[in-house]
């Protein structure tokens, strides 16, 4: 939770909070939106031997930033509604909306390691009320007028679980499981057998996010060919017989499987009535493909970073 003081007319005794875990997606591929619920808690101006100033909060605007770069992601969408603070110890609980497309999804994911680290630059815009009392008919009344206006700025500094990003957000935005697996940069193993794996698997992951899931499942089985083409090679930086063993079996196995599933869609897309490459495979059959994939990679590639160092 990311608590900072609102400070309004140099009085601070209001607040602003926010729980990176009730953050939201939503909008699918098509209009991908973040929600961000805040909650303001709000306190009238103190004033002494005076009864406290009223306010009205008139908007929130805000940005959202990638810490890991600095980098400017969005500005939040129009929609505050003005909350009058008239009361002791009142709060409004707003839910900035942010518009996300593919390309600002991605600079998130290049940016976040493990869990995503962001911040929120919000501007409160305030009008300041005075009170009058004004004769009327049967006696007197109390108006509030605005009489003045004035900001306040503050950031928040949030980190949004790994898993909770991962599991309940991106796949809202249309973005795709990630299954929870740390793969090891191409230079940190052996580049040549496994950087095309890893390249091929990115492809995957593309496809996937762009609902291309039969290409997706043909860039599964790209990604495990040079495992099986040079399992020789890899012999060299798996010590282990047993490992060794493994990995050539299970390799083989999950090409070949991949291979009959890929041999299965071309052959049903050659035939004159369907459109190639669409529609032969669901979401969750290409996740399933790229699960199995994944996990044959990362092993291979954690056995061979291990042997190299």
């Amino acid at each position: 939770m990311a608590i900072k003081d609102l400070v309004i007319r140099t009085h601070s005794d209001s607040k602003i909070q926010v729980d990176p875990t009730e953050i939201k997606g939503g909008g699918g591929p098509g209009y991908p939106r973040l929600f961000v619920p805040v909650r303001l808690d709000l306190n009238r101006i103190p004033r002494p031997q005076e009864t406290p100033q009223n306010y009205v909060v008139l908007s929130l605007q805000c940005g959202l930033l990638l810490l890991e770069d600095n980098l400017k992601i969005a500005d939040a969408s129009p929609g505050f509604i003005p909350y009058k603070v008239n009361l002791p110890h009142a709060y409004v609980t707003p839910v900035i909306q942010f518009p996300l497309d593919l390309y600002r999804i991605k600079k998130i994911e290049e940016s976040r390691k493990d869990d995503l680290k962001i911040r929120l630059d919000v501007q409160l815009i305030v009008g300041i009320y005075e009170s009058f009392i004004l004769q009327v008919e049967g006696g007197v009344r109390t108006e509030d007028a605005l009489s003045d206006f004035t900001s306040t700025s503050v950031q928040l500094d949030l980190e949004v679980p790994q898993s909770h990003w991962v599991r309940e957000v991106l796949p809202s935005l249309g973005y795709g499981e990630i299954t929870l697996i740390e793969l090891p940069t191409p230079k940190q193993i052996i580049a040549e057998e496994l950087s095309g794996s890893i390249s091929a698997l990115a492809q995957a992951q593309e496809c996937l996010s762009m609902g291309n899931y039969d290409e997706a499942v043909a860039c599964c089985r790209r990604a495990v060919e040079p495992i099986k083409g040079k399992i020789a090679e890899l012999k060299k930086s798996i010590e282990s017989d047993t490992e060794y063993k493994w990995v050539k079996g299970i390799a083989g196995a999950t090409h070949d499987w991949l291979d009959k599933l890929y041999k299965v869609t071309r052959d049903i897309t050659s035939k004159p009535h369907h459109v190639p490459s669409v529609g032969h495979f669901s979401r969750h059959d290409a996740e399933a493909v790229m699960l199995v994939t994944t996990g044959l990679i990362a092993y291979v590639a954690r056995l061979t970073s291990e042997h190299e160092t």
